[in-house]
């Protein structure tokens, strides 16, 4: 029985839930049990493993976006913290820029286009009599 089967392609669940708790990939190889030279080998060897592991990249990048732009805007609209001693956290005007920004980018991008109209074209003649 090869790594893969052994120690893989039963852990594909695992594998998914630590990518998605955004746990870097060296914690997940050491969890498998298995060397970075294996898990690279398996990657390379196994296309539907390199697959999975691609979605759960990409599915964990987006979910890492989401946090950041939910807590960006937590941020930008202030809020209020919890505990014995609660706390009020105003807004944060660059955060609310940057949001923006982002967001909304006609609205809110630092440089206005502004479109002006083609003149029309001038001619000048001079007849010789005028000379």
């Amino acid at each position: 029985m090869t790594k893969y089967d052994e120690k893989i392609r039963n852990s594909f669940e695992e594998i998914r839930r630590c990518y998605l708790a955004l746990c870097p990939e060296s914690e997940i190889i050491a969890k498998l049990g298995i060397s970075r030279r294996t898990f690279d080998r398996c990657r390379s060897d196994h296309p539907e493993f390199r697959a999975f592991i691609d979605e759960c990249r990409e599915e964990a990048a987006a979910r890492a976006a989401e946090e950041v732009e939910n807590a960006l805007l937590k941020r930008a609209t202030g809020y209020d913290t919890g505990g014995e001693t609660p706390k009020h956290v105003p807004p944060d005007v660059r955060a609310a820029i940057f949001y923006l920004k982002n967001r909304r980018p006609k609205s809110w991008k630092d440089r206005q286009e502004i479109s002006v109209p083609e003149l029309p074209e001038i001619r000048l003649t001079v007849e010789e009599s005028a000379l």
